[in-house]
């Protein structure tokens, strides 16, 4: 099952539910439905939380495009390129897994692409739709609390 999430680098978990997983395998991407019938996603790194589940979601002349949404089929795509670059490094690397997922809303069918690399993930909403519109971001990020502090002792005083 592992060569197969790492070939495909999707998998889909339930019909309500899509995860994109990095080149490596250590970062998932989910992106899935709620008891409410709204979008939301999580992402973790090595098993661990980094992105508790949170809502995402588009405005678009006023109405939330993620509430009362259906994920569909997932399109899979793979990159993995170099190109020169003028930052700290002289070349850049694109290598990420990705999908865009479609997202029927009552208003109309739109996909949600998603990214995820070795150490960050990227989701935008796509719009096929033309004319005039006033969109307007509907996601939130929820972060996991930290871990407690680990207690840690001082070793006794030389009393010598």
């Amino acid at each position: 099952m592992r060569y197969l999430l790492a070939l495909f680098a999707i998998t889909a978990l339930s019909a309500a539910e899509v995860t994109v997983v990095s080149p490596d395998g250590n970062v998932k991407f989910t992106l899935a439905t709620n008891a409410a019938n709204h979008l939301e996603y999580t992402v973790t790194r090595n098993a661990k939380a980094v992105m508790d589940k949170s809502p995402i979601g588009i405005l678009v002349d006023g109405t939330d495009l993620a509430a009362g949404a259906q994920i569909g089929a997932a399109q899979t795509d793979k990159v993995n390129e170099t190109y020169p670059w003028y930052g700290p490094h002289a070349i850049a690397t694109d290598n990420c897994n990705g999908a865009q997922v479609a997202s029927t809303h009552p208003k109309g069918v739109y996909p949600v692409e998603v990214r995820a690399d070795n150490d960050a993930v990227a989701f935008r909403h796509l719009f096929p739709w033309t004319g005039p519109r006033q969109p307007a971001q509907a996601h939130d990020f929820h972060v996991p609390p930290p871990p407690p502090p680990t207690p840690h002792t001082t070793p006794p005083a030389n009393r010598g």
